[in-house]
């Protein structure tokens, strides 16, 4: 049983609206119609001169060579520059954790002056009470 004969036999499809593949297929038919050139298609094929068609493919191979080359070089690149970053995240670690301790040691410095400048002080007040 067809589509349309289902159309006509069920009450509900008997509104004759067209289905979607009826529709697609309509619009595809239209659109080949508006995209074929008004020429024959043999003239078509005579256009396509096989030594224009051997210097397009020759242009292209060289334009797609080139981009090769262009594509390897940026690859290099790329690796390189991906190498040098963690190269220098290492070197920026190891440097925010060498002044880190640094810092460390330069309170502990302070701290130490401080108790010792105490103890002097402290220190020459005995010897000057005694004398």
């Amino acid at each position: 049983m067809s589509v349309h004969e289902l159309q006509h036999d069920d009450p509900l499809l008997s509104h004759k609206r067209p289905y979607s593949i009826d529709l697609t297929l309509e619009l595809e038919h239209q659109l080949e119609n508006e995209s074929l050139p008004p020429t024959p298609a043999h003239r078509r094929q005579q256009s396509l001169d096989p030594n224009v068609l051997a210097s397009i493919v020759m242009q292209l191979r060289h334009s797609l060579a080139e981009v090769s080359d262009e594509r390897d070089k940026l690859l290099h690149q790329l690796s390189e520059a991906q190498s040098q970053e963690s190269y220098l995240k290492d070197t920026v670690q190891n440097i925010s954790e060498k002044c880190t301790r640094l810092q460390d040691e330069l309170e502990a410095a302070k701290e130490k002056i401080k108790d010792d400048e105490d103890a002097i002080a402290m220190l020459r007040t005995k010897v000057e009470e005694s004398r």
